[in-house]
């Protein structure tokens, strides 16, 4: 029974959240965006250089060829971090207000990705190193059945949603209208109406098949939650280039480990953000919380809590108190010099 229900999980996965191998531009079905970002502007933006990148989803990695005189990037992927991931469930859970707030998760999330610093490279944000293993596969379907049950649950639960009426007649309708102002949550994207269509089919087909209401409406959440395009961050960087979406995840998880929020969500959805300007206030406006991450690059780069490993037969030697002191030194340095010295280096 759990290997047919991990089948028809993954076989949906594609139906709602994963529109197959990476495409040359305009077969994807994306709405335009603002202007894209010209890849001589990558500095500005956080996370988004280095060597993290250029693996393709259903073909081979690499960069595309380059313009004469300009170095074009090609489609790349960057696994979300834990953090990231369970930030992004909280997120669709609680609804974009939750972004800002930094809300704790709802209900009890362990996220199903490994924190992996094994790599040469060590840190937790180095993703092509980082791939999902069949058991964290298994781990995330697991998951996405879980949260999607308990999405809707408490969407029946309230009395105003369209789920807490919705009888199998208006199901599929309602549950694409929860899809489209949701499911750009974990996406980080407008959904598309193909993508729509796709959910609508799932509920009916569902409800078809003799399945209750809370179970079919769960299944295009479900394909939602564990569907590549949530657990990567996807980057076609057409011509070198990045669309407003794209970069605006780039900027919010680099800075803050959540999705963006309703003021950067704005900018990129009406093209604005594609304005150096523009970013520049935003990442301004976001370095408040950036010392935690910083702070946690310094501590990996420099790899001082293996002081933890060490041992001292010296009376008085504290490790720990060292690691926890060293981390504070950093996250004050960080949140004083943000602006003037980080930021203004960016």
């Amino acid at each position: 029974m759990r290997t047919r229900r991990l089948g028809a999980v993954l076989g949906v996965l594609c139906a709602v959240g994963c529109r197959g191998d990476i495409a040359p531009e305009g077969s994807r079905g994306l709405p335009p965006q603002g202007d894209p970002i010209d890849d001589s502007e990558r500095g500005a933006a956080p996370g988004l250089g280095g060597r993290g990148g250029a693996a393709m989803i259903g073909g081979a990695g690499g960069r595309s060829p380059a313009t004469p005189g300009t170095e074009a990037v090609g489609p790349r992927l960057r696994r979300l971090s834990p953090a990231q991931l369970t930030n992004t469930v909280t997120s669709f859970l609680l609804g974009r207000a939750a972004v800002a707030a930094r809300s704790a998760p709802p209900v009890p999330f362990a996220s199903p990705l490994s924190e992996d610093t094994a790599s040469p490279d060590r840190f937790t944000t180095f993703a092509s190193t980082v791939t999902i293993t069949d058991l964290e596969v298994a781990r995330v379907i697991a998951a996405a059945e879980s949260i999607a049950g308990t999405f809707v649950s408490r969407q029946r639960a309230d009395g105003a949603t369209c789920l807490a009426r919705a009888t199998t007649a208006d199901l599929s309708a309602c549950v694409a209208g929860i899809v489209a102002d949701r499911g750009p949550l974990l996406v980080r994207r407008p959904i598309t109406t193909d993508e729509l269509a796709g959910a609508r089919r799932l509920v009916d087909e569902s409800l078809a098949a003799g399945a209750g209401i809370d179970a079919a409406a769960a299944l295009p959440f479900a394909a939602l939650l564990g569907s590549p395009h949530t657990l990567f961050q996807i980057e076609l960087g057409r011509r070198g280039r990045l669309d407003t979406f794209e970069l605006a995840s780039a900027l919010s998880f680099a800075l803050t480990e959540w999705p963006p929020d309703e003021a950067l969500w704005a900018a990129a959805a009406d093209g604005t953000l594609a304005d150096a300007a523009v970013r520049r206030r935003h990442v301004e406006r976001m370095a408040a919380a950036a010392s935690p991450i910083i702070a946690r690059f310094v501590r990996e780069y420099f790899g001082y809590a293996a002081a933890l490993d060490v041992f001292k037969d010296v009376a008085g030697h504290d490790a720990a108190a060292l690691v926890a002191d060293t981390d504070a030194l950093v996250r004050e340095l960080a949140t004083r010099n943000l602006r003037a010295g980080f930021f203004g280096e960016i």
